[in-house]
């Protein structure tokens, strides 16, 4: 059975929402556009009198955006980068995630790859 290649890539809306790999430019617009989605969202619980459903709107929303921040922004931009898949875990833990979300804003793609073959190279 013969399988074409690019019957595994996603297209359309799909291709757009939830990326297999994500560029620089990409992962920058998408980061900003959650942190202006969370701004939104609580900016519309302080117009609710009810602290307790202001409460579980804006956790509701953290919840998530963490998940879909971090399968669909952080894990293709990763891969990207040309590391393992499992370091997107490093976006979980709180001062890291800053200083790993500015390496992959700022590195090249498949960066990772070319310095790991550079050290094997001596």
């Amino acid at each position: 059975m013969l399988t074409d290649q690019s019957s595994n890539q996603r297209s359309g809306a799909a291709a757009f929402l939830f990326p297999t790999k994500v560029g620089r430019l990409s992962y920058f617009l998408r980061l900003l556009t959650v942190l202006a989605m969370h701004l939104g969202v609580y900016l519309f619980s302080q117009q609710l009198a009810d602290a307790k459903t202001r409460a579980l709107i804006v956790i509701s929303w953290v919840i998530l955006a963490l998940i879909y921040g971090l399968l669909f922004i952080v894990l293709p931009r990763v891969r990207d980068f040309g590391l393992p898949t499992l370091a997107a875990v490093l976006f979980l833990i709180p001062i890291l995630n800053t200083v790993f979300a500015l390496c992959l804003l700022f590195g090249p793609q498949n960066y990772w790859q070319v310095i790991q073959s550079k050290i094997s190279k001596t």
